[in-house]
């Protein structure tokens, strides 16, 4: 809905913003803080009830922590949902199948009221339904963006698999957006940034507070995030009131000072060159374009250079 919105809306006659969607990877690296990071994700997705587009769509975590993080979420009151039936039943509800897209009738909805409708049963104080899948790919539609406290869970056999599937999740429909990394390593963290075609990397941050700046950055606040050339968007940036603005420059007539070094002598005239027979030196360095040596006149100057003096390199 918001993307075919987006797109007849850029082409009105008048100018427009147009941003685009998010589908958030967050990858969870074996040295993560473990506890944060799981409580950065809740903080996150509850917020606004995962309503907001810069939200952790699916989380990437490393095998070796696989099982403390599942349980981690598990004790902040998150749900785990790994059977195939029961996560089939999920997509009927969270998914428009026919859109490839979000059902939109449960876009902010609780996690509670998202599983009832599923005809899923879990604890009352439900804050996250969290569905394992093996990829980020179509055949697993809840890759694809929620907005909802509706969670992907992923294991990664290291972090190029980690990132593999991140690349994955971008390419699903969240090209340009945001991505998130959870690590110490400060090389790993540059690396993601590098990879990942996002204009937004949050490090060890909630997505959905990171994303809209702010709070846990110095980034613009905004809830209208750019995705630069790779989102197909003019703007790779949060979107602020100063892209409302018309800039207008007056520019006065100055001269700006021009100038180059030349050395403390140069010789002009006719014959010159024999000069260069007198003239001793440690080095020289012969500066001209192809076709002087193509036709010979570099090797005019080196031959009346004064071999005995000079480093011929």
């Amino acid at each position: 809905m918001g993307l075919v919105w987006l797109r007849q809306l850029i082409q009105l006659v008048k100018p427009a913003l147009g941003v685009g969607a998010g589908n958030v990877p967050s990858y969870i690296a074996a040295d993560a803080k473990v506890k944060r990071a799981v409580n950065d994700i809740i903080v996150s997705k509850t917020f606004d009830n995962g309503m907001i587009c810069s939200s952790e769509q699916v989380a990437i975590v490393d095998a070796a922590i696989y099982d403390e993080v599942k349980a981690e979420f598990e004790a902040h009151q998150c749900v785990i949902i790994s059977k195939k039936a029961d996560i089939a039943k999920l997509e009927k509800v969270v998914l428009n199948e026919a859109r490839i897209a979000v059902n939109g009738a449960i876009v902010g909805h609780s996690a509670i009221e998202i599983a009832e409708k599923a005809g899923l049963k879990v604890p009352k104080g439900t804050k996250m339904l969290l569905a394992e899948i093996p990829d980020a790919t179509m055949e697993h539609p809840l890759a694809l963006e929620k907005l909802s406290p509706v969670l992907a869970l992923i294991k990664s056999d290291g972090v190029e698999d980690g990132f593999k599937k991140a690349e994955g999740m971008l390419n699903l429909g969240g090209i340009g957006h945001t991505a998130v990394i959870h690590t110490e390593n400060e090389e790993l963290q540059l690396q993601y940034g590098i990879r990942m075609k996002a204009c937004r990397i949050l490090v060890n941050s909630p997505s959905a507070e990171g994303g809209i700046g702010n709070i846990y950055n110095n980034m613009i606040p905004s809830l209208t995030l750019g995705c630069g050339s790779h989102g197909h968007n003019s703007i790779s940036h949060n979107v602020s009131s100063f892209d409302l603005l018309n800039v207008k420059t007056l520019s006065k007539r100055r001269n700006n000072m021009q100038w180059f070094r030349v050395p403390p002598k140069i010789f002009f005239e006719k014959d010159s060159i024999t000069y260069l027979r007198h003239i001793e030196a440690d080095r020289v360095m012969l500066v001209c374009d192809p076709g002087m040596v193509q036709f010979g006149y570099a090797d005019l100057v080196k031959r009346n250079w004064n071999l005995t003096a000079i480093d011929q390199q």
